[in-house]
């Protein structure tokens, strides 16, 4: 089953499972995943294409390079999300659409990654907690977990399924 992503109005956290999507990071290879909490499907850039404009979807986890993201935080605190395939980044494009396109900046390609905390997250924070007491020593940039994706240019929408 697959989705397309889109910029959406942000909903309140009890009713945005649509909204929400668990990072996970790969310390073997540095990249991160992305999925959806409630589908159970990873952020994908169809077709595995590469060229600009190409659409980014839900879809399940197959370990391509199409599924791999690398984060990158910029002084502001924002991200900017970079495929592994093409090493272009997620961009909130003005149809609403969420597709690959070349890194100029824009703040339509910067995210913040707001952390996820409703009744269902929290329960599955707490336990992971207990899994892992041990310090962080990896390189990742960002707590795995759950967050809803922000995006700077359109500060009331987030990403949405």
């Amino acid at each position: 089953m697959s989705a397309d992503l889109q910029i959406f109005a942000e909903k309140t956290i009890d009713d945005a499972e649509n909204q929400i999507f668990e990072i996970k990071y790969n310390e073997s290879d540095g990249y991160y995943s992305i999925t959806n909490t409630t589908m159970k499907a990873t952020f994908d850039v169809k077709g595995a294409k590469t060229a600009n404009s190409t659409g980014v979807q839900v879809y399940p986890e197959h370990n391509g390079c199409n599924q791999d993201w690398l984060l990158e935080k910029d002084s502001e605190g924002y991200f900017v999300i970079i495929s592994r395939c093409s090493s272009r980044v997620l961009d909130a494009a003005p149809s609403g659409r969420i597709v690959i396109f070349d890194n100029h900046g824009g703040d339509n390609q910067k995210w913040k990654l707001m952390e996820a905390t409703n009744t269902k997250t929290e329960a599955k924070k707490e336990e992971k907690k207990e899994e892992t007491k041990e310090e962080k020593k990896d390189n990742s940039v960002i707590e795995e977990g759950t967050y809803q994706f922000v995006s700077k240019a359109y500060s009331d929408k987030v990403i949405d399924i």
